[in-house]
């Protein structure tokens, strides 16, 4: 019984999926070469002055944003009709003098930033279209943080970041402070879609996805990766969330991750704030260096894998049907209104499942190993206020604590290595 996937096995996903990045946009680059006169970054043309960037051309034909100037705060605040990527890239101009990139070689200085580099290059979008990101997105210069905000809804296929520190995806509108801070994004709808050939935010600090509802068929590869769904204001220094009102049509599923789909970083924070719209993941969700959080409003359906190298917590309002693997190389948490399992949900330490009702006739296990054996050591608990059914494995290196207003362990196999107490 395979438990998880190893930590070098995703960090090898990771490296093959970095050399196929560049392999297919290398090849693309040139395939498509009569292409890239297509205009894919048109600027507002009603933008006032402050914030209307100047698209131009590097020597080599890739489109070279020389972003507006940034306010007292470090923002530069860049208003388009259309912001897509193709797959040649795009390059934002955040130098004043001479400077080499990686997609275009040397570029000229961004004589908009007399006044000195941006920390925050803000993209927004005020036109009808979808933002359609095809390649990668280089920050010429000063690293900062970059993003592409898009009410209309955003789709990556094939895309990535280049000297970025964190790198946002937003369907939310900004709020800004009073000297020109970016404070939060106002989040009524749209979609974030990650399809073919997935993300590469690797090289940043972190990648953050905001918006009413996410599609994932395809990799997301980050050192961090931050998912915020719902109707919300979301702050941006700390993604705090306070519910406000969505547009009239609510999406059924604020995350959906498919079979294809994955999350692969250090650590991974799920968060879903609207009642009644839920999470289907049947892809994988790895945070091969760290813990992975994953809390909702609405109910959460597991079909695939969820692993990480440090603890696992999973929580919401609704309930959780587990048919997939949850497994923690630290501890697993679950708490939810009901709990439903008829896959794995287990930990090489601790495991604590609790809901007002809990069903299980899969794993439910503390102490296992890698290899699905159990260790020495290790707690499952499991307890219901309402009815507990565990009439599957029930596996425990240390002790077994099972605890409901009614319980039924008939046909189960239960085995503790330290004590066991059935109340």
């Amino acid at each position: 019984m395979a438990l998880s996937r190893e930590g070098d096995i995703m960090i090898d996903k990771y490296q093959k999926g970095c050399k196929k990045f560049i392999t297919w946009i290398t090849l693309i680059t040139f395939a498509l070469q009569p292409a890239l006169a297509a205009a894919q970054v048109i600027t507002d043309p009603g933008a006032p002055g402050q914030k209307k960037p100047v698209i131009e051309t590097t020597a080599n034909g890739l489109p070279i944003v020389q972003i507006a100037p940034p306010s007292g705060a470090g923002v530069s605040h860049n208003l388009y009709l259309q912001f897509d990527i193709d797959p040649s890239g795009l390059i934002l101009n955040n130098s004043r003098a001479l400077t080499s990139t990686q997609l275009a070689g040397y570029v000229t200085g961004n004589p908009h930033l007399s006044g000195g580099s941006a920390r925050i290059i803000l993209n927004e979008v005020t036109g009808a279209n979808v933002s359609r990101l095809n390649g990668y997105l280089e920050v010429a210069g000063q690293r900062a943080d970059v993003i592409i905000a898009n009410p209309n809804g955003i789709y990556g296929d094939g895309f990535g970041f280049i000297n970025t520190g964190r790198a946002v995806l937003t369907t939310g509108t900004p709020v800004f402070g009073g000297s020109g801070s970016l404070d939060a994004f106002r989040v009524t709808g749209g979609q974030v879609s990650i399809e073919g050939a997935g993300m590469d935010a690797g090289a940043t600090d972190r990648a953050e996805i905001i918006s009413r509802a996410v599609a994932v068929n395809a990799g997301i590869w980050a050192k961090e990766v931050h998912v915020v769904t719902g109707a919300n204001q979301v702050g941006y220094t700390g993604l705090d969330t306070q519910p406000i009102a969505g547009d009239a049509v609510r999406p059924t599923v604020a995350l959906d991750v498919g079979a294809l789909g994955g999350m692969y970083a250090h650590k991974i924070l799920l968060v879903g704030t609207e009642a009644g719209v839920g999470v289907n993941s049947q892809g994988t969700l790895s945070a091969y260096d760290g813990d992975l959080t994953l809390t909702n409003e609405g109910k959460i359906i597991n079909a695939g894998q969820i692993s990480a190298a440090g603890s696992i917590r999973i929580t919401t309002r609704d309930g959780l049907s587990n048919q997939g693997t949850v497994y923690a190389q630290d501890n697993t948490s679950v708490n939810a209104e009901g709990v439903d399992n008829s896959g794995v949900m287990a930990a090489a330490q601790n495991t604590s499942v609790a809901g007002r009702t809990v069903s299980s006739t899969g794993v439910l296990g503390a102490g296992i190993q890698n290899d699905g054996m159990v260790g020495g050591s290790g707690d499952l608990t499991i307890s219901a206020s309402g009815l507990l059914t565990a009439k599957g494995r029930n596996l425990a290196g240390g002790k077994l604590t099972v605890t409901g207003a009614s319980v039924d362990q008939s046909g189960a196999l239960a085995y503790a290595g330290g004590t066991a107490s059935f109340t």
